[in-house]
């Protein structure tokens, strides 16, 4: 069979984010998902996309070196968010999802 995509470009773009959510949704399956924040916007997006989870949130402070530049912020908090979680609460099949803005 011999795809032929659509000539609207709309449609296309369309086609291809399902598609992507249904190859991410099937994917992330086989992973018990844990969103490290309580950001009621980063809740209703994983939902919107229909992945499974559940909120699991630690306490971190989160200041930060004074020398970092804004766009790395974000990344070392997040980083921080992420190693509050000890290994040993997880298994191979845990994804820890952390962010900052």
């Amino acid at each position: 069979m011999n795809f032929q995509p659509a000539e609207n470009k709309a449609v296309q773009r369309v086609w291809f984010q399902k598609t992507n959510s249904d190859m991410l949704k099937t994917h992330l399956k086989k992973y018990d998902i844990i969103l490290a924040s309580a950001s009621p916007r980063r809740k209703q997006l994983l939902e919107e996309l229909g992945i499974l989870f559940k909120v699991q949130t630690k306490n971190v402070d989160e200041d930060f070196p004074s020398d970092l530049k804004p766009d790395e912020v974000a990344a070392y908090l997040s980083t921080l968010k992420a190693k509050a979680f000890p290994g040993d609460e997880f298994n191979e099949r845990t994804l820890i999802i952390t962010a900052d803005t």
